[in-house]
């Protein structure tokens, strides 16, 4: 009997601050989680000594493409507003997550770095959000599978980095 799960994009969650559920991705590669830098740099000296520095910078970047006709792009839009008006940029987590693939990305301190550009025509256009993130950080739930009390405590420590991001906010 085969442990493989099948993934199924209709189940695949992208959650705002802990309320608001984004919807109505478009087709093809629709959520992209990056960081944007290595792990680590590293320096080889003249003799091939190599030195390694460890990077603490987490920051990236969450990318959101939606159809046109997604209401998640009237709620993007909003908070752009809201943003423009008040001169400030509103932070906020966000986590993803794909229950069939055990991935799950947590990020917070984001906030809305490049809004969807407008464009109408013929057919369907989508429509492409860019959150800065401060803290990006991935998790493989596969590896908790099974031990309730280690997906407790990972949804416990979410819900807190949640509650704080959004105490900053």
């Amino acid at each position: 009997m085969s442990s493989q799960k099948t993934y199924s994009p209709a189940k695949v969650e992208v959650n705002l601050a802990g309320a608001l559920t984004l919807t109505g991705f478009a087709e093809g590669t629709s959520i992209q989680a990056a960081r944007a830098v290595d792990n680590s740099s590293q320096t080889i000296g003249m003799q091939g000594d190599v030195g390694l520095t460890a990077t603490a910078n987490s920051t990236g970047t969450l990318t959101f493409t939606l159809m046109q006709n997604s209401e998640s792009n009237l709620t993007m839009s909003m908070l752009q507003n809201a943003q423009d008006l008040a001169k400030t940029l509103y932070r906020f987590g966000v986590t993803v997550s794909d229950p069939s693939g055990g991935f799950l990305c947590h990020a917070e301190g984001c906030h809305v770095m490049t809004p969807a550009e407008m464009s109408l025509g013929d057919t369907q256009e989508s429509k492409v959000w860019v959150l800065f993130v401060e803290n990006l950080q991935f998790f493989d739930a596969n590896k908790l599978i099974g031990e309730a009390s280690a997906l407790s405590r990972a949804k416990n420590a979410v819900d807190l980095l949640k509650s704080v991001s959004a105490s900053r906010a």
